[in-house]
């Protein structure tokens, strides 16, 4: 197994595919091999990790392990791609909360993104539209 704890193993997605493959390693022969036994270290591990999933542990390691294995492929996200970048837009930016419109604003600038806004009512928001080429629009449904 990882010298690492399993909440570990979730950290980002390099990092979770590699320790997954690991543990695959370390106990898929357990799948392989009919009536493969682990040393109890391994076995002591197997257990360990069934009870973060609450697996029941009375039945046979490659149980416990065909169960736990496919646990962990569905939690551990895949390879982390490298992002594709996303063209900059233009944002319309309506907010009653000026606390929340100053975080929303600063975000998406800071993502590359104009900001047009923040507007706090709906009437000056549409005319600012008319005016500007608007890519999308982020509006507080509950505008005070």
């Amino acid at each position: 197994m990882t010298d690492r704890p399993l909440d570990d193993l979730r950290q980002d997605g390099r990092t979770a595919s590699r320790d997954s493959q690991a543990l695959f390693a370390a106990y898929d022969r357990l799948l392989d091999t009919p009536g493969e036994v682990l040393e109890p270290r391994q076995a002591s591990e197997l257990t360990a990790l069934a009870g973060v999933y609450d697996l029941d542990i009375d039945r046979s390691q490659a149980e416990i392990w065909s169960d736990l294995r496919s646990l962990i492929t569905k939690s551990s996200p895949a390879m982390a791609e490298p992002s594709q970048a996303i063209e900059p837009m233009t944002i319309l930016v309506v907010e009653d909360d000026p606390e929340t419109a100053a975080d929303l604003t600063e975000a998406l600038t800071d993502a590359g993104h104009s900001v047009v806004g923040p507007f706090h009512a709906a009437g000056p928001a549409e005319a600012a539209a008319a005016l500007h080429s608007i890519d999308v629009a982020l509006l507080d449904i509950n505008l005070s």
